[in-house]
């Protein structure tokens, strides 16, 4: 499993536990503080939405540099 995939289903299934009034895992949020080292003293919803971002952005830049390299 890639990175942005790994990484972004941890961060939804913080963002789902806490959509249903439930803690986020221990074991996930250690993992979101890692992926998101620069900044780990944010709630987990502001975390997780931090990782997702993350992972778009490097998404979009892939996308772009396959695109500058096909044209």
């Amino acid at each position: 499993m890639d990175y942005s995939r790994s990484a972004m289903q941890v961060a939804l299934r913080v963002v789902k536990a806490i959509t249903e009034d439930r803690a986020p895992s221990p074991v996930d949020l250690r993992e979101l503080r890692r992926l998101l080292p620069s900044v780990p003293d944010l709630p987990a919803a502001e975390l997780a939405c931090g990782v997702i971002h993350r992972v778009v952005e490097l998404r979009a830049a892939e996308a772009r540099k396959c695109l500058g390299e096909g044209a």
